[in-house]
């Protein structure tokens, strides 16, 4: 065995120590992409993703401790033929192998984007997402529970969406030259303004 496998193998990270480089998204074309995984020992598998990929992130998601893979695709899924964006969730599996942890067809509104974030030192997803008024977008936090993402709270409604992109990208670091942003109640839906957001029902379907 080459010296540097054995020393990978006596010192390897406990399972879920990946970090982006044994994490990884291939990209073939703008329609086939991979998600990859590379063993300690050098061997790992990839996950085929054929359609558009919009986001790539990683974070442990569910607090086991073992980091997670976050990507945004494009695509129909079997409950919804229309093609949108969509946020599918995977594990990694004894270091190497790649499965489904959360393939979801859809949030609460039609997705726009998301981010990995921590509020309050726990794992969030962040979203952008339509609002019920034309040309108008919200911001909405989710956490993992279970088998899937539960709503937790607004963080906006109501923006334009150029504005709702910059908060999601600049998030938590505050605007130079601007005040930074109240801190996200975990608790209570809210506007700016302290006004409370009308409540939202999430909705999940599962693809296959």
């Amino acid at each position: 065995m080459p010296l540097l496998v054995l020393l990978l193998a006596l010192f390897r990270l406990p399972d879920g120590g990946h970090t982006e480089d044994t994490l990884r998204l291939v990209t073939v074309s703008d329609t086939l992409h991979y998600v990859q995984v590379a063993g300690y020992d050098g061997r790992g598998e990839c996950w085929p993703l054929p359609y558009p990929v919009y986001r790539f992130q990683t974070g442990d998601i569910n607090g086991d401790g073992r980091t997670d893979v976050l990507v945004g695709v494009i695509k129909s899924t079997r409950y919804d033929p229309q093609v949108a964006r969509r946020l599918f969730i995977f594990k990694v599996y004894k270091d190497r192998y790649i499965r489904p942890l959360w393939m979801g067809s859809r949030l609460s509104r039609p997705l726009v984007d998301f981010r990995f974030v921590h509020i309050d030192g726990q794992p969030r997803v962040l979203t952008i997402e339509r609002d019920t008024t034309p040309e108008r977008y919200l911001m909405a936090v989710y956490r993992w529970r279970s088998f899937g993402l539960d709503f937790v709270a607004y963080h906006a409604r109501g923006l334009p969406f150029d504005e709702a992109r910059q908060r999601l990208e600049d998030w938590p670091i505050p605007l130079e030259g601007r005040p930074s942003r109240p801190p996200l109640s975990l608790t209570i839906s809210y506007n700016p303004g302290g006004r409370k957001a009308a409540p939202i029902t999430p909705n999940y379907f599962y693809t296959t």
